[in-house]
């Protein structure tokens, strides 16, 4: 009688409004991603294939003034992953840490906080967290370059310099390694708002595997496609240069077309990909055969559209040439890349 009675108030729309009333909130988002690969070939892999996969994610808070409870569940289910495709194209680490398993069900967050000061919140339990975006500045401008070129960039759910410095222990090694990244841009007014940007990173890498020292820069849990899509490489061991010019054609478009050239930081160490270790069995990077300094050059074409305040469409394409690394691991140089993604949130 309970789920019929639930049944009943969802079909009728009443459920958010009795939970209102509650002094409850219900929360929710639906993103469903169609991607297309055509990866570098290997014998026997699947180099060209389609998949699809949905996210869906609903939460339920209460707020008060000085406090505030979140959960959140999630849902993931992928269609059509390939059976035999080579890392680290997606499919292939989809299909790698899934296995057979195409959905699964996760408590997102649980969280509950309490407001302890003028501006400052104590928060305990499991929630989203990126660094970086602790204080969110409310220039425009600023907060667009935060929120995209600077967070996240070591922990992720992830005018302009950056850096950071690591030490400590790497089991028996001593651990010694640096990140930079450097950008400047131009901002036009008027018709489209043309921007203009110019960047470089620098990430140590291990040139002797067999000293005292461990000297790869290690990313932690990043976001990588905040910097990088396709996230077929990351801030481990790499020099980059990049070129983006973005522009806004009206208040729900955004386009950016951008370019990286990937060279190793040092060739004796690996080509690294991947986000990180997320579960006891799995550590989350993967590094392919170094040998070479030169790994690909890419152009990629974004184009957001937010239709209405809440449903947002997304289309990516980019182009991928590979250089020396690449070839060292792959029977062909080039591979292309595509997705159509829709966002709803209620």
């Amino acid at each position: 009688m309970l789920l019929r009675a639930v049944a009943v108030l969802m079909a009728g729309g009443l459920l958010p409004s009795w939970l209102w009333a509650q002094g409850l909130k219900l929360t929710g988002t639906w993103q469903v991603r169609g991607e297309r690969w055509e990866f570098f070939n290997l014998p026997n892999a699947d180099s060209h294939y389609n998949f699809l996969g949905s996210a869906i994610a609903a939460g339920l808070n209460r707020q008060s003034e000085r406090e505030k409870w979140h959960v959140e569940v999630a849902h993931v289910t992928f269609v059509g992953l390939p059976q035999n495709a080579a890392i680290p194209s997606l499919g292939a680490l989809y299909r790698f840490f899934n296995g057979e398993k195409e959905g699964s069900i996760l408590l997102k967050q649980f969280f509950w906080q309490r407001k302890s000061g003028k501006d400052t919140w104590v928060r305990v339990g499991r929630f989203k967290f990126g660094d970086g975006a602790e204080r969110l500045p409310q220039n425009e401008t600023l907060l667009w370059l935060r929120q995209n070129r600077i967070q996240e960039r070591l922990i992720g759910s992830s005018f302009l310099a950056w850096g950071a410095w690591q030490f400590g222990d790497w089991g028996r090694l001593k651990h010694r390694a640096f990140a930079l990244s450097a950008e400047f841009g131009h901002q036009w007014e008027g018709k489209c708002r043309p921007w203009l940007r110019f960047g470089a990173s620098l990430s140590t890498g291990d040139g002797n595997p067999n000293d005292a020292y461990h000297r790869t820069f290690f990313q932690i849990l990043p976001s990588p496609n905040q910097n990088a899509l396709p996230p077929i490489f990351n801030l481990m061991n790499s020099r980059t240069l990049f070129a983006q010019l973005r522009l806004q054609p009206s208040r729900k478009a955004d386009l950016r077309l951008e370019t990286h050239w990937v060279w190793l930081s040092r060739k004796a160490d690996f080509w690294y990909s991947g986000v990180g270790a997320f579960n006891n069995s799995h550590f989350g990077f993967f590094g392919l055969t170094g040998g070479e300094r030169r790994v690909l050059n890419m152009v990629g074409l974004t184009l957001n559209y937010q239709a209405d305040p809440s449903t947002a469409w997304s289309l990516y394409l980019v182009r991928i040439w590979g250089k020396g690394v690449v070839r060292a691991n792959f029977a062909s140089n080039s591979a292309t890349y595509a997705y159509l993604q829709a966002t709803h949130r209620w």
